[in-house]
């Protein structure tokens, strides 16, 4: 992932800090997680004759044929928060995973590191999933971005 046309520092953060306050998977969060790291991929809800894009709890889905009510194509965006592999695709191009597993008392860590090595990182102390750790060091990481 690069950091083309992502939002500002502070919001990534933020996004970070939530995602380590979870207690687990949480849709509106991943949705906002999507929205920041791929605005141009959000769908424009609801189009005429019930045709287009709904949203739900974990997702985006696409109303298509007679019935509006199958979801033939979707957007999930809630895998980041529940799958390690998944939560891999957040990581930032140009960083590696230094470290990533348990943080103690219950809790996990995850750090990146920029591989050119000039110091820039991602840094998550403290969530209660590995796949929550990877994906807030990810954030953190878009937010500081590659070292200049």
């Amino acid at each position: 992932m690069t950091a083309n046309n992502l939002p500002g520092r502070d919001a990534l953060l933020e996004l970070a800090a939530r995602v380590e306050a979870a207690a687990g998977p949480d849709g509106e969060l991943a949705k906002d997680i999507f929205r920041a790291v791929h605005p141009e991929r959000v769908p424009t809800l609801g189009h005429p004759n019930d045709y287009g894009w709904r949203e739900d709890e974990s997702g985006w889905w696409l109303a298509t044929g007679e019935d509006a009510r199958i979801p033939p194509k979707r957007i999930d965006p809630l895998c980041w928060l529940s799958s390690l592999d998944a939560a891999l695709l957040l990581v930032p191009d140009a960083f590696w995973i230094e470290r990533l597993g348990e943080g103690g008392r219950g809790r996990f860590r995850a750090e990146l590191i920029e591989r050119t090595g000039d110091g820039a990182y991602g840094v998550c102390d403290s969530a209660a999933s590995l796949p929550l750790a990877l994906c807030s060091a990810a954030l953190r990481a878009l937010a500081e971005g590659p070292a200049k």
